[in-house]
């Protein structure tokens, strides 16, 4: 079995973001895993990213104005995700400053058996 039967289909969403904190780009669900498999974003101004799995810290990046993040899964493929979010934690993103954010994130959600 190919790990791309795991899941649903991966949807592509939008990011655009100009609060600081924390900003839920997936929902949490009590019932099924998220997994991440590319977020990508530019952001106005300098800030500090940190993505997050529920309160887990995952990935933190320092950027300056004008710059860009982009994370990929490596095999998209064989359904490897980029991070697998747990039962009840939603996909965070967490800015430190209140700067425009935008971008895009690819993911899907499974049901847990």
């Amino acid at each position: 079995m190919s790990l791309w039967n795991i899941h649903t289909e991966p949807v592509d969403a939008a990011i655009d973001i100009s609060a600081s904190g924390d900003t839920t780009l997936v929902a949490s669900s009590s019932t099924s895993h998220n997994y991440i498999f590319n977020v990508s974003v530019v952001v106005a101004n300098p800030t500090t990213i940190t993505l997050k799995c529920g309160s887990r810290s995952v990935a933190k990046y320092t950027l300056q104005a004008n710059a860009t993040m982009s994370i990929s899964a490596a095999d998209y493929v064989s359904g490897q995700p980029y991070f697998i979010c747990r039962p009840g934690e939603a996909f965070i993103l967490s800015s430190s400053s209140a700067v425009g954010i935008t971008g895009t994130i690819k993911y899907a959600s499974q049901s847990v058996s």
